[in-house]
């Protein structure tokens, strides 16, 4: 049995001496280090460009996956937060009752239309040539709700409404102009937090994101901000993720961009 091991050893020896061999030749003529190799000659040239290629592909693809992200975060919520608390709510207007329903009267019908045609010479002032001046509406509609009101409590009353008017209909910088206009010290509490709460919407439309959302957290702190409360709140968290939204997709279109200017150098001939 040594013999056999001895034997094998040998052997081994054997084809290792042969596999080590230095190649053919004066030793100074081997060159010692490799020849440089251009980059398309290099071995795997074509593999590694078509993974960069897959690699900038799947980076534009996320960009494009974050883009839609963005979009429905914008929206407002489709449902209010159940509470008890509904003193936050707008009152409604005091002693209104709805007409009572009236059917089968053509004839008075018909002459309310006929009392009611209105012809261009009976108000020259609504057909008159020229634009209105809309360069301060918000100051024309106070002045025009000033003068028709009397008393202190209905003017207020009555700017508390309008806000939550302008802000139905889209006119959120009026809206705004009118709520600078109300005193706090006036308003109730249900009606200040409403302000307060119409205020931040205002703002966060128009782009201001920053006060609209000092303005949602005062909401989110106050004890008597009952559902609006978890309004606030929905919408702090619907913009804190919009800014990480924002935040990544600027990070990948930076490695985009960095990975189609590195692919663009590779391959100039394809530019």
């Amino acid at each position: 049995m040594p013999y056999l091991h001895a034997t094998w050893i040998l052997f081994f020896l054997a084809r290792i001496g042969q596999a080590v061999e230095p190649a053919d030749g004066p030793p100074s003529l081997v060159p010692l280090l490799p020849l440089p190799v251009m980059e398309k000659d290099r071995p795997g040239w074509e593999t590694l460009e078509s993974e960069k290629a897959a690699r900038f592909n799947r980076l534009r693809s996320q960009l494009n996956d974050l883009s839609e992200m963005l979009r429905p975060l914008s929206a407002a919520p489709t449902s209010e937060p159940d509470s008890e608390d509904s003193r936050v709510f707008p009152q409604p207007f005091q002693g209104f009752e709805p007409p009572a329903e009236t059917r089968d009267h053509p004839q008075e019908f018909k002459q309310l239309d006929e009392e009611s045609t209105m012809e261009p010479g009976s108000f020259p002032e609504l057909f008159a040539d020229g634009t209105p001046d809309q360069t301060d509406g918000a100051t024309s509609i106070l002045r025009d709700l000033d003068s028709s009101i009397e008393s202190t409590s209905d003017l207020v009353a009555d700017r508390y409404r309008l806000c939550s008017s302008l802000f139905a209909t889209g006119e959120y910088q009026l809206c705004l102009t009118v709520i600078e206009e109300l005193n706090p010290v006036e308003l109730k509490d249900y009606q200040r937090i409403w302000i307060e709460y119409l205020k931040a919407c205002c703002l966060r439309t128009l782009g201001d994101q920053e006060s609209a959302q000092r303005h949602y957290r005062l909401i989110v702190a106050d004890p008597n901000a009952g559902w609006l409360a978890g309004q606030a709140r929905w919408w702090l968290d619907q913009m804190r993720q919009r800014e990480k939204l924002e935040q990544q997709v600027a990070a990948v279109k930076t490695a985009v961009d960095q990975w189609e200017l590195e692919v663009n150098n590779l391959v100039p001939s394809q530019r």
